[in-house]
């Protein structure tokens, strides 16, 4: 069992490395920074939650602009829509949270907008179906 753990984390902290480098490669310049302190606040390590340093930079980046603000919003509304691994969903939520919180008004204006709009793009955000758990090979049973 701490053999397939360990695997799991590995696995995990690669995917992390690579959606960084995916972001790096394909990502405007001007939003660049927005998707990286999204895919550093919503890594795949299970048992941590949203380090307060990465939050804080993404509060600080909502804050900037409302285009800003809403790229923010987009980049983490398509991490969460995207995601198959329920510790990146929680912490997707997480950071939501923290926005509705302590977030400054531009970034909670544009999260309201944003979840008054459907995505075509986008698949239907929890769609707890498609989560697995990293120790079940079947989807995430809530209750």
């Amino acid at each position: 069992m701490g053999r397939a753990t360990k695997l799991r984390d590995l696995i995990g902290m690669i995917k992390d490395k690579a959606s960084i480098s995916k972001a790096a490669l394909l990502s405007k310049p001007n939003t660049l920074s927005l998707h990286l302190a999204v895919l550093r606040a919503t890594t795949h390590a299970p048992s941590t939650p949203p380090e307060d340093t990465h939050l804080h930079a993404l509060l600080s980046l909502g804050d900037a602009s409302r285009t800003t603000a809403s790229a923010l919003v987009e980049s983490l509304m398509a991490r969460l829509c995207r995601t198959r691994d329920a510790a990146v969903a929680l912490k997707c939520l997480l950071t939501i949270h923290h926005v509705i919180k302590r977030g400054p008004f531009i970034l909670q204006d544009q999260l309201s907008v944003f979840s008054g709009f459907r995505r075509p793009q986008l698949p239907q955000p929890l769609r707890l179906q498609r989560l697995r758990h990293r120790r079940h090979v079947g989807p995430l049973r809530l209750g």
